[in-house]
């Protein structure tokens, strides 16, 4: 009902020639975004740019939350706004990263084509070879195609002149460059590409829990509490992985709430560890 009206009262302002303001588009967006209307919401902020208005960091706010509603492919989506609200220059807030946060959560990256394009733009075919065969490689002459190779944004200017890519040249993600415009790697970052099945999967994406803290860093954004609950529905059910989030939470001065620790100990109970939920509650007595 509400997205008819909405859908209604737009359709009325423009057949009566009105002019859509800057704070009325960021309200269409947002209200068709909190219903889910992702191609509804993105259509508004494309007129909003063609029309001569910079979306703000409210109308990326809204487009994030419609992203929410996409389980197949919202996380793309959410990597593809987030890039452009970098490139027009504006600061995400904490609210923005948990969005994007919860959108790794419970979203996933679409077909693993749409994957594929979204990480490495499409590139001339390459070869990987062995550092031997590479050596031997090196005092033949290089061909008149080897040396027109453009330079593409994961080789050095010598892979760009021997035309291939070294194996021992792989490594993992370590940040959250994939959320920048234009991302850049200095080298190649997968052999075999696999649609990430878990959130903590996608949460590696984004360079795992150090990735997204040192992109927040760059951004001038102090994580809160909001940031570590959401990060504990990302990381894996164990152990391990949790007492390293409470530790780094402790670093950045951001005390454990209530929530965290509820949700803590109902991860601990649903896995069978029924006596390290039980030493939350002391936990909890130590600190809240």
């Amino acid at each position: 009902m509400a997205i008819e009206c909405a859908t209604q009262f737009l359709d009325e302002i423009k057949s009566k020639g009105f002019r859509i303001e800057y704070r009325t588009y960021n309200a269409f967006i947002a209200a068709f975004g909190k219903h889910g209307q992702l191609k509804m919401a993105f259509q508004l902020a494309d007129e909003m740019a063609e029309v001569g208005f910079i979306p703000n960091e409210d109308t990326y706010a809204s487009l994030l939350i419609a992203c929410q509603s996409e389980k197949n492919a919202g996380f793309k989506y959410a990597i593809e706004i987030w890039r452009r609200m970098l490139a027009f220059d504006i600061k995400p807030t904490p609210f923005h990263f948990g969005l994007l946060l919860n959108i790794a959560c419970h979203c996933g990256l679409g077909s693993s084509e749409s994957m594929h394009n979204l990480l490495f733009p499409p590139l001339p075919q390459q070869f990987l070879i062995d550092e031997e065969e590479a050596k031997d490689k090196e005092q033949q002459k290089i061909s008149s195609t080897s040396s027109e190779l453009s330079s593409e944004w994961w080789q050095d200017p010598d892979d760009i002149r021997k035309g291939h890519v070294l194996s021992n040249h792989l490594r993992p993600f370590s940040d959250a460059n994939i959320l920048k415009p234009n991302m850049s790697y200095e080298q190649p970052n997968l052999i075999h590409l696999r649609m990430p099945s878990s959130s903590a999967e996608r949460l590696m994406l984004l360079g795992g829990i150090p990735g997204v803290l040192k992109h927040m860093q760059e951004c001038n954004v102090v994580p809160n509490h909001i940031i570590f609950n959401t990060l504990l529905n990302l990381i894996p059910s164990v152990t391990e992985h949790e007492q390293a989030l409470i530790h780094v939470s402790n670093v950045c001065e951001v005390k454990p709430n209530i929530q965290f620790y509820n949700v803590l100990i109902l991860r601990r109970f649903r896995r069978g560890a029924k006596q390290e939920a039980l030493q939350v509650l002391d936990l909890m007595r130590e600190q809240c």
